[in-house]
């Protein structure tokens, strides 16, 4: 096995948030980081909606064990999520594990974006800069012809080139992650309780 994608997108499919996403980001995001890379990419996004009781192994993990990096949208939704949890652990786990977000090797192989309230975010989160994206969470055709529009698209053309380094630092794919002992040492030791606010690494 090798990797099938460079990017995956991880996401509340919760609307509005899901949304913003599909029609916001999502079309910029490819292009953006195609020419920052100056190469072709490929993005998991998952459009379905999955159910209670659903395989998330067979419909998600291999997808994510496929991914170089992950672009995560950050909001509360996102953390009240199951799969956006798991999803979030499990690259974590990675980057931890590999040696990432250390004082020598301060790269990660998450790049969130925040698109609400992130007071209560995870603990573990603030150690990873963010894109504040929250004054650019709107939906509806109104929002792209607006200024605030145009702003975010200069935000994400500078923030494409950290998405891009990042893809660019990723590790060669290891069979390792696809251990079962791997992934439910990845769920047992992330640590993602919401109790204790934070403030947001990057403005």
């Amino acid at each position: 096995m090798d990797y099938e994608y460079d990017i995956f997108l991880s996401y509340s499919r919760k609307h509005p948030h899901g949304q913003w996403v599909n029609d916001v980001l999502y079309p910029l995001l490819i292009p953006y980081v195609e020419d920052a890379l100056n190469r072709k990419i490929h993005v998991f996004k998952d459009d379905s909606e999955i159910l209670s009781g659903a395989d998330w192994e067979r419909t998600i993990l291999s997808s994510l064990l496929k991914s170089r990096i992950m672009v995560s949208v950050l909001s509360p939704s996102y953390f009240m999520s199951d799969w956006c949890m798991k999803e979030f652990q499990v690259m974590h786990y990675r980057q931890i594990q590999l040696g990432y977000m250390t004082s020598s090797n301060p790269s990660g192989l998450i790049v969130p974006i925040t698109i609400n309230d992130g007071n209560y975010f995870p603990e573990c989160v603030k150690s990873i800069q963010i894109l504040d994206c929250k004054n650019y969470f709107r939906i509806g055709v109104g929002f792209m012809a607006t200024q605030r529009f145009v702003e975010l698209q200069d935000k994400l053309i500078r923030w494409a080139d950290d998405v891009a380094h990042a893809i660019s630092i990723s590790p060669g794919w290891s069979a390792d992650w696809a251990n079962e002992d791997w992934i439910n040492n990845s769920m047992n030791t992330i640590d993602l309780s919401t109790s204790k606010p934070i403030i947001h690494p990057l403005l």
